[in-house]
């Protein structure tokens, strides 16, 4: 059988894309990325559903969320949780960049349940 160049080519960069898929999947974000992403976003994101997570000393991510009654409750609770940077990556399986913005308050009170976040409540 003898292949024109066009079909060699084509082959070639169907490998190529195969193989950039799999690394890409496999690929785990650092710390350095992390930490970058952070220092170009003022140390600090806000998730659409306002869980706040913030760097502290370039090795401390905390994430929170502040839960307020739109009654005349005199009560807020204030959800947190503290992690290494190592530990945010594997606990909330941040893979890319942009999977931190996907961060829930379900998320965080799942963190609760287990034990590895905790609450206050402040008087208004």
């Amino acid at each position: 059988m003898i292949l024109t160049w066009n079909e060699v080519e084509s082959y070639a960069v169907k490998q190529v894309q195969h193989r950039l898929i799999k690394l890409t999947i496999n690929i785990m974000i650092t710390k350095n990325d992390l930490r970058a992403q952070f220092w170009a976003n003022a140390n600090q994101l806000v998730t659409k559903d306002g869980v706040e997570l913030d760097l502290h000393n370039d090795e401390l991510v905390i994430l929170s969320i502040t839960l307020q009654n739109v009654e005349e409750y005199p009560y807020t609770v204030q959800l947190y949780a503290e992690f290494g940077l190592g530990e945010f990556i594997a606990e909330m399986k941040v893979r890319r960049l942009n999977s931190m913005l996907e961060i829930d308050a379900h998320m965080l009170f799942s963190l609760l349940v287990g034990g590895k976040a905790r609450y206050q409540v402040f008087e208004i």
